[in-house]
């Protein structure tokens, strides 16, 4: 909820086996939010790419926030960030690395985990190791924003 003010649009893929979380986002949708329950019978990282590629295909904006559900934004930080988007040049496909606050110390994510980037039909998630990744053409600028906007609550 904490990104809703800042977004065109909101696809939620939801891989869960919680049937109470279809109802909670349903009370809450308005017409920014598009839900879909997804499931492909896998688990762990495999699956938690192939729903996020399955979201991607119904982003309809030039711009995608990859958004856990375990992070909480700030607000006036996040219109920061989408007044820097707003004056990068149309004409090329970007990806930013985007600084979160990490409250736990034991938690085992890297330093940038949020993923924004353009829209682009050639990216897709994979699973390497024990992350889902993404890789970016060579053509795609990358970009590296330390302002920390995002805290990853991770309440497992």
């Amino acid at each position: 909820m904490s990104i809703l003010p800042v977004s065109s649009e909101i696809i939620i893929v939801d891989g869960s086996s919680d049937n109470n979380m279809q109802h909670l986002i349903q009370r809450l949708a308005n017409d920014k939010i598009k839900y879909f329950k997804y499931g492909v019978g896998g688990s762990g990282w495999q699956n938690l790419a192939d729903s996020s590629n399955f979201g991607l295909q119904y982003c309809q904006f030039r711009w995608v926030f990859k958004w856990d559900g375990d992070m909480l934004a700030d607000i006036d930080g996040l219109n920061s960030w989408v007044e820097q988007l707003r004056k990068l040049n149309d004409r090329f496909y970007y990806a930013v690395d985007v600084g979160r606050i990490n409250p736990r110390i034991g938690l085992e994510f890297g330093g940038y985990e949020a993923r924004l980037f353009t829209q682009h039909p050639q990216l897709k998630y994979r699973v390497r190791s024990n992350l889902d990744v993404m890789n970016y053409p060579i053509w795609f600028r990358l970009l590296r924003w330390h302002e920390q906007y995002i805290t990853h609550l991770n309440p497992k």
